[in-house]
This record gives structure tokens, sequence and C-alpha cells, in this order.
């Protein structure tokens, strides 16, 4: 064999020898990247960044007692506060009344008649709102459901899951909606005055957070 071709031989070997450990490490590098991305991908329930809004995604929300009592507050206080309107109407028309007879000797109530039917309307509708409030609650934690949005560009899509069963997608643009509101635990969609979709904020990243709030301003 010439001096050449043992030179060319013997520098494939060492490009062969060279490229292996090269390959081990980028093959040691790759799977590293998985294991990491493995452990650091989010839960499937989360919203990431950057989410596409033409292909969408998903944020999951579970219906239950607590949430129940988290959107009805505002039930429970308007009920709390009737009735104690309610009766402290009812008590100033009684009060009133013992104390004309007790000083004037007389039951006079001419002037305090109103009191009457409109503390016992305060007291009645606080006491049906609250009624409706604890059926509303009852209610939430016998049949909770899974609650799957899914939000694209220029509307959102709403599907209802109940043990296991598709309960059926509704489809909203965002045009259609009446209100939005932002609290701290919840991005409020209002579709009318009575129907509301919560989307709970701990379900999403912060880029998922200011995607919504980009998506809703449009």
């Amino acid at each position: 064999m010439s001096e050449i071709d043992t030179q060319e031989t013997n520098s494939t070997e060492q490009d062969a020898s060279n490229g292996a450990p090269e390959e081990e490490r980028a093959s040691e590098a790759s799977e590293a990247a998985e294991s990491a991305g493995q452990r650091m991908a989010p839960p499937p329930y989360k919203a990431y960044a950057p989410a596409p809004p033409d292909g969408g995604f998903e944020v999951h929300l579970t219906t239950g007692k607590d949430l129940q009592k988290c959107l009805s507050r505002p039930a429970l206080i308007i009920g709390i506060l009737l009735i104690a309107v309610g009766a402290l109407l009812l008590f100033l028309m009684l009060f009133s009344a013992v104390f004309n007879f007790f000083v004037y000797e007389t039951l006079n109530l001419d002037s305090n008649w109103w009191m009457f039917p409109l503390g016992l309307f305060a007291a009645l509708f606080g006491g049906m709102t609250l009624r409706n409030y604890a059926r509303s609650i009852k209610d939430a934690a016998r049949r909770p459901r899974q609650i799957v949005y899914r939000f694209y560009r220029g509307f959102f899509t709403v599907t209802a899951i109940r043990e296991g069963e598709d309960m059926g997608t509704q489809k909203i643009y965002y045009s259609d909606l009446t209100q939005t509101r932002e609290t701290k635990q919840f991005f409020l969609l209002y579709v009318n005055s009575a129907s509301v979709y919560p989307v709970e904020k701990n379900s999403l990243t912060p880029e998922g957070s200011a995607l919504i709030r980009s998506l809703l301003q449009k």
C-alpha cells in the first residue's frame, strides 16, 4: 500500500473515531432535552404562551360547590341585605306603634303604613334569594361538570363534559359578549345578564392571561 493510501486510511479512521463521540453526545443531549421538556411541560389544562390563536388553546374548568359559592357571592350579599332592610322596617313600624300606644294612647299608623308592605316584600324577596343561592350550590355539588374552553381569533367555544360524556359545544363570538370582567380569580364572559362563563385564572400562566386579554379587547 502506498504512503498516500495509508494516510487517507488513517484520516478516515480518525474521523470515524472522532464522529462517534459527537453522535453519542448529540444523542445524550437530545435525550436530556426531552427529559427536561417532560419535567418542565405544564399540565394539560394550562394555557401557555405563545399560544397560537389561529389554532386555539384550551383552558379546563371543573364546576362544583366552591366555584358556585364564589360566583354566587353577590346573590348571598343581596339576600342578606334585603332581609336586614325588611326586618329593620318591620321593627321600626312595630316600635312606632308601641311608642304611640304608650305615649299618645293611640295606634295611629297612617304615617308609617308603608313600612309594613315594603319591609315584608324586602324580607320575602331576600329569603327567596338565599333559597336560590343554597339550591344552586347544592345542585353544583351534586352535578359537577368539566368545562373546556377553546380560544381562537374572533370567537371561543365552550364544551360541557359530565361523567365523561360530551354534553355539547357552543360557539360564541367575542362581539356577542355583552360584558367582560376580570377579577382576582376569574375572567367573566357575559353573554347576557343571567349567563356568564367563568375562566379560572389559576388555570392560566401569565402569558395565557395576557393572551386572553388581547383576544377580548379586539
